[in-house]
């Protein structure tokens, strides 16, 4: 399902940009 970036930020600790951004 679709997270919103602040369940996202909650679930992974960090933002979509910076997960994204990963190697």
């Amino acid at each position: 399902t679709y997270l919103s970036a602040e369940e996202f930020r909650e679930k992974f600790g960090m933002t979509k940009e910076a997960f994204y951004k990963l190697p």
